[in-house]
C-alpha cells in the first residue's frame, strides 16, 4: 500500500480567484516519470506535460499539482495518466519545486522564473 508523504496544500499554496473554475489549474495528459511528485515542474511537449530536465527549465510551463502524485497512489513509470497541472494564478511552494534530473538551486531558480512568466504564477520559498 502506497503511503501518502505530501499534501497538495504543500505545494499549491494559493490561486487566483476566478469565476472559470478551469483558469488557475488544468486537467491534462501527464507523462509520469518514476520518482515524479506534486511539486513537479512541467513542459508541454507532443500535446502532453512531461517533468522538466535541467536543460529544458526555461521550457516550464506548469507544475503538477495532482494528489495521486503525492504517493497515496502507485503509479507506473511512462504512463500517460490525466492529472492537475498548475498553469496561471497559481502560488507555488519553492521547497516542493522539482526537476527530473537535478538539485541545483540555480536549475530550480530558472524553472521557477519559467513558471512566473509562462502564466502570471508566483513561485516563493517564503512560507510561514
Amino acid at each position: 500500500m502506497a503511503t501518502l508523504d505530501l499534501f497538495v496544500s504543500d505545494v499549491l499554496l494559493g490561486e487566483a480567484a476566478s469565476s472559470d473554475a478551469g483558469y488557475t489549474v488544468e486537467e491534462a495528459t501527464v507523462t509520469y516519470s518514476t520518482g515524479m511528485k506534486t511539486g513537479a515542474a512541467l513542459e508541454l511537449s507532443g500535446g502532453k506535460y512531461i517533468w522538466v530536465v535541467a536543460a529544458n527549465v526555461a521550457n516550464t510551463t506548469g507544475v503538477l499539482v495532482d494528489v495521486r502524485a503525492t504517493g497515496i497512489e502507485t503509479l507506473t513509470d511512462a504512463t500517460d495518466y490525466t492529472m492537475v497541472v498548475a498553469k496561471r494564478g497559481c502560488t507555488i511552494n519553492k521547497n516542493y519545486l522539482t526537476l527530473a534530473d537535478s538539485v541545483v538551486a540555480g536549475d530550480i531558480d530558472d524553472a521557477a522564473a519559467a513558471f512566473e512568466a509562462a502564466g502570471a504564477n508566483k513561485v516563493t520559498d517564503k512560507v510561514s
